[in-house]
């Protein structure tokens, strides 16, 4: 699947099956997360396997199911940080769509005590990015 086919095909998911990660998804992801980390100065995670951030919180808009797997936007809190993690998060999206994924950009509907990230004194988790096999197509 080629760039401008995963922009048209990607869309939010909030349902996802229980179906894993495989092991060489988490490596592609992680490596193109290690890209974006050097590139941007960023300190951008993939979290696998972890519902906590998602399970007990209520959100106001859309529920959430199944959500296991994540990538958390951290950056230092310095320059465009925002604005970088929103151009890096954008790119890992349509990696993870290229890869047979489907994601959804969370920005307030999540524990973000429970998510499974490192944080550095002067940096923020900006938001977070979920993915996942969906349930439906969807569109």
């Amino acid at each position: 699947m080629t760039e401008i086919e995963a922009i048209r095909a990607r869309h939010a998911v909030r349902n996802y099956t229980a179906k894993p990660l495989s092991p060489e998804i988490i490596d592609e992801l992680s490596q193109e997360i290690e890209q974006c980390n050097r590139q941007g100065q960023l300190h951008i995670q993939l979290v696998t396997e972890n519902e906590d951030a998602f399970k007990t919180f209520i959100p106001l808009f859309g529920r959430f199911k199944n959500v296991k797997n994540y990538i958390a936007l951290v950056a230092k809190m310095q320059g465009d940080f925002y604005v970088k993690s929103g151009y890096f998060g954008a790119r890992l999206m349509i990696k993870a769509q290229q890869a047979g994924l489907n994601s959804c950009w969370v920005t307030s509907t999540y524990n973000e005590k429970k998510c499974q990230v490192t944080l550095a004194t002067d940096e923020e988790l900006v938001s977070v990015i979920d993915i996942g096999y969906s349930i439906t197509n969807g569109r």
